[in-house]
C-alpha cells in the first residue's frame, strides 16, 4: 500500500503499531524523502496478501496517527 501524511517524524515502530492487526511486512516499509533528504511522510508498505492488503485500506484510509489523517492508497 502507499500511504502519505504520516507525520514526518514517524518511526517505522509507528507504522507497524498502525497497521498492527493486518500483519504488515516489516521489511517493505519504506519511509519517502525529499531531494535534500528531509522526511515527507509518505511511505509504502506490504502485507501478506492481496486481501489483507484490501482490509487494512478499508478500515485504515483516514484514521489519525498523531494529529495527521493518513490516505492509505493500492
Amino acid at each position: 500500500l502507499r500511504c502519505k501524511n504520516f507525520p514526518e517524524t514517524v518511526t517505522i515502530g509507528e507504522m507497524l503499531k498502525f497497521f498492527s492487526g493486518y500483519d504488515p511486512i516489516p521489511e517493505s516499509i519504506r519511509l519517502h524523502y525529499s531531494s535534500d533528504g528531509k522526511p515527507t511522510g509518505n511511505a509504502v508498505i506490504g502485507f501478506p496478501t492481496k486481501d489483507i492488503s484490501e482490509s487494512a485500506l478499508k478500515a485504515l484510509n483516514n484514521q489519525m496517527c498523531r494529529n495527521n489523517k493518513v490516505e492509505i492508497f493500492l
